[in-house]
């Protein structure tokens, strides 16, 4: 699950888990805060928009019943990514490890390819990795990381 991590502002520092089903509360909140609309929400995220942080972040104070004024995330230093949406679950989640081949009953690989007089060969496993477009972890300074 994402989570939302707060560092270096008084009294709210802490990681929030943060739930991506949004309520129409949500998404005018979003709107109020960031002014971006729902249906530009991914967009935003993918395109590092500070402010979209911000809105996230105060919807997930508020459900962690948080008592706060958006100034105090309005006025968090941007240069040290003090506020960040960690999606790294999220990723881990969307691209579990390879399963390994199945194993016939006298244990042998099963394969898909041609087999030469009943000897065979096992190729080195090639893990092609497509990423889903969400990044890893935005935060407020603008920089995408990446925690894997």
């Amino acid at each position: 699950m994402p989570k939302i991590v707060i560092t270096d502002v008084p009294g709210l520092d802490g990681e929030y888990e943060f739930d991506m089903n949004f309520t129409y509360r949500d998404f005018r909140t979003i709107k109020q805060v960031s002014g971006v609309r729902a249906n530009e929400v991914m967009d935003a995220l993918q395109a590092g928009d500070l402010d979209i942080i911000i809105a996230l972040a105060e919807i997930a104070l508020r459900r962690a019943g948080k008592v706060h004024s958006v100034d105090e995330l309005l006025d968090a230093d941007a240069s040290t990514g003090s506020i960040t949406l960690d999606v790294s679950d999220m990723e881990a989640e969307e691209n579990p490890p390879p399963l390994e081949p199945e194993l016939r009953s006298n244990d042998e690989r099963t394969s898909s390819g041609n087999g030469t007089n009943g000897v065979t060969e096992d190729s080195p496993e090639t893990l092609i990795r497509e990423g889903s477009g969400t990044p890893q972890q935005v935060s407020t300074s603008a920089h995408l990381t990446s925690t894997t």
